[in-house]
């Protein structure tokens, strides 16, 4: 049985320094994704897949420099994708569908060379695939439909 867990996420989740993992996900949690996140440096995985999030995806959350996974699906997150993505070095799954980013996917997640899973499948996004994924050498899933 899952959780049933409520309310939203707070600003003080970033003073959580030691923490290495984050799953909250399959739960009642709504509001915006706090950017004090990106200050979680030592985070390696985070869930929050199936929650009740909306807003947009804090740039911040770039400087999660040990970031693995990131799971944000199926949620109600809006606006454009940052850039900033790209700079999580580490990441190797991104995981993104089901929410409703727009614009165009940034020319730098076409330049990830650890991330093995991109699906963004699900968003009214816009735009083009590059004619080379060359920046993608570990790319195993790609999703966009």
């Amino acid at each position: 049985m899952l959780n049933r867990l409520e309310g939203t996420l707070p600003e003080s989740i970033g003073n959580l320094s030691r923490l290495s993992a984050l799953a909250l996900g399959d739960n009642l949690i709504s509001g915006t994704i706090p950017q004090s996140l990106g200050r979680l440096s030592r985070l390696g995985i985070l869930f929050l897949n199936a929650l009740r999030l909306n807003g947009t995806i804090p740039s911040e959350m770039g400087n999660m420099s040990e970031l693995t996974s990131m799971f944000l699906d199926n949620n109600r997150l809006s606006g454009t994708l940052t850039p900033r993505l790209a700079e999580m070095a580490e990441l190797r799954i991104l995981a993104l569908h089901g929410n409703d980013l727009t614009g165009v996917i940034p020319q730098s997640l076409w330049k990830m060379p650890n991330l093995s899973l991109l699906d963004l499948a699900s968003n009214p996004l816009n735009g083009t695939v590059p004619s080379s994924l060359e920046g993608l050498p570990r790319l195993a899933f790609l999703s966009l439909v």
